[in-house]
């Protein structure tokens, strides 16, 4: 099985409610009100990228 997807707009959007991350945060929820305070909203087929730094930093590496 194979298919294409054409890809009309490309959009980035950083967020700037996003607070110091800290061991054990939970990322989802940190993101999800940081997306909430910068009237970001996801639609279908969004793609979110998020840093490795901030990954380690929660899992305290």
């Amino acid at each position: 099985m194979s298919f294409k997807l054409a890809i009309s707009k490309l959009e980035v959007s950083a967020l700037n409610h996003v607070p110091s991350i800290k061991e054990s945060d939970d990322i989802a929820e940190i993101i999800l009100k940081s997306m909430l305070k910068d009237s970001i909203e996801l639609e279908d087929n969004d793609i979110v990228v998020i840093a490795q730094k901030i990954i380690s930093k929660a899992e305290g590496c």
